[in-house]
């Protein structure tokens, strides 16, 4: 099936709310979750705590693999790439613009107050090597 367009691939990716992303257990099999992400043109950012099951694969196993699906239309993207973890102050600037994708800018810092209140928020940055498209 061919790739969709240039302009179709944005807004698939700009306006669909989550991605599944599946890290790689320790002990064998995917671990996946949903998550709210911001595609930067290079990158896949997801916001999340420092401690969750999804950090600790990553760091140990950088391979990674992104589902963002339409239910709608049932158009889909597949990623497969490598991630990494950016932590401390540097999580800031990127997890502010992800949250600007789905919140009105008047609570963008309140929300980023709330899921930062452990003072624990780290980005998974998936950087693609392989997308595989359904576009109907």
């Amino acid at each position: 099936m061919p790739k969709p367009s240039p302009e179709r691939q944005a807004e698939f990716l700009k306006t669909m709310p989550n991605a599944v992303l599946a890290t790689n257990r320790l002990r064998g099999g995917p671990q996946v979750t949903p998550n709210w992400y911001l595609w930067t043109g290079e990158s896949f950012l997801i916001s999340t705590a420092a401690w969750t099951a999804k950090v600790r694969n990553v760091l140990r196993d950088p391979n990674v693999s992104l589902c963002i699906d339409d239910p709608v239309s049932g158009d889909y993207v597949a990623i497969y790439g490598h991630a990494s973890v950016i932590d401390g102050a540097a999580a800031q600037g990127p997890t502010l613009e992800l949250i600007r994708k789905y919140r009105a800018e008047p609570d963008v810092i309140p929300h980023w107050d709330r899921i930062n209140a452990d003072n624990d928020r780290v980005i998974i940055a998936v950087d693609p090597e392989r997308v595989l498209w359904r576009d109907h």
